[in-house]
């Protein structure tokens, strides 16, 4: 008797039935497995940031310094304000390198819009934690604003096995995502041993990716109660908002997120209490920020600082990545004397009424920056990079009617759009949406294993 064909790798391993459908396995096997690939990828993370000598130090980056500046000022009482001017926050540097030019307009204690509120609150406790008040600030510590960063990247980690244990199941999910994600792609670790906004923002996004599509699975089904629903849509206001106090620039995705939810999620009562929840977050911030800079500036002073970077002669010859010398629409005869809220303030309402008086005058470089603001933030167009997309792409085709796979393109065409509409950075605004493509990429890279790996037929012709 001819014994039946073996299945193939994929068939066997993949689960009977979408667990984003049912709302989840339960029990241990749940969590087991995604748990354990975090807690991996923490300890890769801390031996990396260890061995590159990033697990200690303040931070490097420029923007993280202002981020450090502000925290000092919290923990301190000072409120949120940074001072550059302070012997005592240069001694926790190395060396004093030449500040960023958002210290022009920070230079003395004074109030500040200039950067959204979480990463210097978090920052803030940290200092308090050891006890900045009490000892010099030349002797804080940046061990656990670190640890934190890598307990994001991992965290992130973990959801993303658990959606691609999901998609293609366990063995998928244990060989490839740890390899794919730590690995192969620098931008985890970057962002992991990086005091910046990218980290915290990454799991933010994927966290609300995560509920967004069990609340679009559980509104497709016709026999749970409306009340079912609100869990969910508080959940994802909640992380949306939080994500905003992160990265101010995620407020530019939200209504394109939001569009795109109300047309898939059948009950839209749920999106409007998402969104609802989202306003609630990030309301008091907002009006701090209007009592301090204005109502025309709700998200502080940024993104207008920054507007002709995106829009301006200097954006055009630059193909609308940032540079340092466009952001500057208007020349500073005495960048040191700009001290206080009122100057930053001054300066980000004429750079941003510079922008859109270049882009008034310029309607179709306009136009075209647009479409090369997002080609740049895909990065060097090398091969691997090439495969990356395709992959990512060709997953997200084929689990086209899967709630993570619609979820996944509102989310990277969100952050698109937002790109499109401002400036480009060469690749960090798509950082925050990065699970996103890394989970369709294994969903792909393990069918192309399965196939090349699938039993010849041998039954009798």
């Amino acid at each position: 008797m001819a014994l039946p064909p073996k299945q193939p790798i994929a068939s066997r391993l993949s689960p009977p039935a979408s667990a984003w459908s049912r709302g989840g396995r339960r029990g241990v096997s749940w969590l087991s497995h995604p748990v354990a690939l975090g807690l991996v990828s923490a300890v890769l993370l801390c031996g990396h940031a260890g061995v590159t000598g990033q697990l200690f130090g303040p931070p490097r980056h420029p923007d993280g310094r202002d981020y450090d500046a502000i925290a000092c000022g919290l923990a301190r009482g000072q409120g949120f304000a940074a001072d550059y001017r302070n012997p005592d926050f240069w001694a926790a540097y190395p060396t004093r390198t030449a500040p960023h030019p958002a210290a022009e307009m920070n230079a003395t204690v004074d109030r500040t819009a200039m950067r959204p509120p979480a990463l210097p609150t978090a920052l803030a406790l940290s200092h308090t934690a050891g006890r900045v008040r009490s000892v010099a600030l030349a002797d804080r510590s940046f061990v656990p604003i670190r640890l934190l960063m890598i307990a994001c990247v991992a965290i992130t980690v973990g959801l993303i096995a658990r959606a691609v244990t999901d998609l293609a199941g366990p063995l998928a999910s244990l060989a490839l995502v740890v390899p794919l994600t730590i690995a192969a792609d620098w931008r985890f670790r970057e962002m992991s041993r990086s005091v910046l906004t990218e980290a915290p923002s990454l799991l933010l996004m994927t966290a609300a990716a995560v509920v967004a599509a069990h609340l679009v699975a559980k509104s497709r089904r016709n026999d749970l109660p409306t009340s079912s629903l609100f869990g969910p849509s508080l959940g994802l206001g909640v992380l949306l908002g939080f994500a905003v106090l992160v990265r101010s620039m995620t407020a530019l995705q939200l209504p394109l997120l939001f569009a795109g939810l109300f047309l898939v999620v059948r009950d839209r009562r749920m999106i409007v209490a998402a969104a609802a929840t989202t306003a609630v977050v990030v309301a008091p911030w907002i009006v701090r920020n209007v009592q301090v800079a204005g109502s025309d500036l709700p998200l502080g002073t940024q993104g207008a600082t920054e507007l002709p970077a995106g829009y301006s002669d200097a954006a055009w010859n630059a193909g609308g990545l940032w540079r340092a010398e466009s952001r500057h629409a208007i020349a500073l005869e005495d960048p040191a004397a700009v001290a206080g809220i009122a100057d930053e303030v001054a300066i980000a309402r004429a750079n941003r009424d510079s922008a859109k008086q270049w882009a008034f005058d310029h309607p179709f470089r306009a136009m075209a920056l647009a479409a090369r603001k997002v080609a740049n933030e895909f990065g060097s167009h090398s091969a691997g990079k090439l495969c990356f997309w395709l992959l990512a792409i060709a997953g997200m085709w084929q689990h086209r009617r899967h709630p993570l796979a619609v979820v996944a393109v509102l989310w990277i065409a969100s952050t698109l759009a937002s790109v499109a509409v401002t400036w480009s950075v060469g690749g960090r605004f798509l950082w925050p949406v990065l699970a996103m493509p890394h989970i369709f990429v294994a969903v792909s890279l393990w069918q192309v294993l399965a196939l090349a790996f699938k039993p010849a037929d041998t039954t009798d012709g």
